[in-house]
């Protein structure tokens, strides 16, 4: 049993070898330093000089040894950047580029619509203003000039977000490239709720007000944008206005309003931390039950449950139970 065990190892190493012979031969045969096999792919990566290229499963240059920076993106997507700072976008399935030679290539986004999921990117050549994007197979979706694909945007509705170049214009498109609707600020809290929390700005150079609210896919209001504040949790949604806070579920139905409060915050464990007149402070669970009042000039939310209340002279920590659990 042994012997056999052995010849197997034997064996095993001899293939491994063989490969690694293998590869060094093509190496040679190719003029390359060096060759390796991409995980999953059947592509082989190349190295000559410290610049990259690919070749295919029959050891055919599909890429030649001129990039500095290569990534795979998606599932088989490869972005490179040649020497004179040009991107390309690659698609290792069907060995031909997608896009070539722009100045810009993001990643690949993916949003779902119903039971379709589609991916896109963006690209740009080297004047401004002149992002275009693209679906997976390079077929131009939107031109959004100095826009590009924003991070804030994950969601299951179809909508492809974009935001400026500072921050301070975001719009909603469909996937087919049609904007929805324009506002200074759109996040998307909830992946299961067609829900897109979204701000409008007036008077920023003089008195700057900023009021929030609720918007779906289509760009309808499902909250009103006159809010002062909203705040989101798993559970629930914290909402203000004109110093009167409430408490909705999901479904933005009212579970109950915080009277007298000035403020409130979501805290771990979907509870509320709510700041009263007179330095007044209550830890309220979902369904509106003070678990604790404390008298403090501030208190802040902590992990593991945990409040930090300070005063003058003193600062200590106190559970959900409002117990003191140690001091500072």
């Amino acid at each position: 049993m042994k012997s056999i065990f052995f010849l197997l190892v034997c064996f095993v190493c001899v293939g491994l070898n063989a490969q690694t012979i293998n590869l060094e031969a093509k190496a040679i045969e190719l003029g390359v330093d060096r060759i390796s096999k991409i995980n999953g792919t059947k592509i082989y990566r190349l190295e000559k000089n410290d610049l990259y290229g690919f070749a295919d499963e029959n050891f055919s240059i599909i890429i030649p040894c001129e990039n500095d920076y290569s990534e795979f993106i998606g599932d088989h997507y490869l972005r490179i950047r040649n020497l004179n700072g040009k991107c390309s976008l690659f698609d290792m399935s069907l060995k031909n580029y997608v896009q070539k030679d722009k100045h810009y290539i993001s990643i690949i986004y993916t949003i779902i619509t119903g039971d379709t999921t589609k991916s896109f990117f963006s690209s740009s050549n080297s004047i401004e203003d002149d992002s275009i994007i693209y679906d997976i197979e390079g077929k131009t979706i939107a031109n959004i000039k100095d826009f590009s694909i924003s991070m804030q945007g994950g969601n299951e509705y179809g909508i492809i977000m974009l935001e400026n170049g500072n921050g301070s214009n975001f719009k909603m498109l469909n996937e087919f490239g049609k904007e929805i609707a324009s506002f200074d600020y759109i996040y998307c809290p909830y992946k299961d709720r067609d829900f897109f929390y979204v701000r409008r700005d007036s008077n920023i150079y003089t008195n700057p007000i900023r009021k929030y609210g609720i918007v779906n896919h289509e760009g309808k209001e499902l909250l009103k944008i006159n809010y002062d504040k909203i705040t989101f949790q798993e559970e629930s949604i914290i909402i203000t206005l004109k110093n009167k806070i409430s408490v909705l579920d999901r479904n933005l139905k009212l579970k109950f309003r915080l009277e007298n409060a000035i403020d409130a915050d979501g805290v771990r464990g979907n509870a509320f931390l709510t700041q009263y007149p007179n330095n007044k402070w209550k830890v309220i669970n979902t369904n509106g039950k003070t678990l604790f009042t404390v008298d403090a000039k501030k208190v802040e939310s902590y992990p593991h449950n945990l409040f930090k209340v300070e005063n003058q002279n003193s600062s200590y920590f106190v559970n959900m139970e409002g117990k003191t659990v140690s001091s500072e």
